[in-house]
């Protein structure tokens, strides 16, 4: 059975498919659990370089249609013009990714702060763990 379709069966047939019951894991099944799967947490992502996150400023329709205009004054020779459109085209882009790099800097250091915590059932008691600790047949 594929475990995306335990909404639709029994209780007993989930507790039996995940060799947990009612009364939940013992603190020596989730210990070997743990060990076999690893903690319930997502890898952490690389940061993206700042080159990277400079240029991908650019990726904006606005930004195409300033740099069609910049093309277009220096072809016409309104070369004052087109100066004017670069500078407003590295001005906006830079802004864009400072803010961009202070708004990832903030996200990872609320995630660093923030503790998420869950109400499982072990060993018969209910307990709070850390979501990081959650293992699969863990009753919540």
């Amino acid at each position: 059975m594929n475990n995306q379709f335990f909404h639709n069966v029994s209780s007993e047939h989930v507790f039996k498919k995940l060799k947990t019951s009612v009364k939940g894991l013992s603190n020596k099944e989730v210990e070997k659990r743990q060990k076999e799967h690893g903690f319930n947490k997502l890898p952490k992502e690389r940061a993206l370089p700042g080159l990277f996150l400079f240029l991908r400023q650019f990726k904006n329709p606005l930004v195409y249609i300033l740099l069609a205009a910049l093309a277009i004054s220096f072809i016409a020779g309104h070369t004052s013009d087109g100066a004017i459109i670069a500078v407003v085209v590295i001005v906006t882009n830079t802004v864009g990714f400072l803010q961009e790099r202070k708004a990832n800097k903030a996200l990872s250091q609320l995630n660093g702060i923030i503790v998420y915590k869950i109400k499982v059932i072990r060993n018969g008691k209910e307990k709070v763990v850390k979501r990081e600790e959650l293992v699969v047949g863990d009753v919540i």
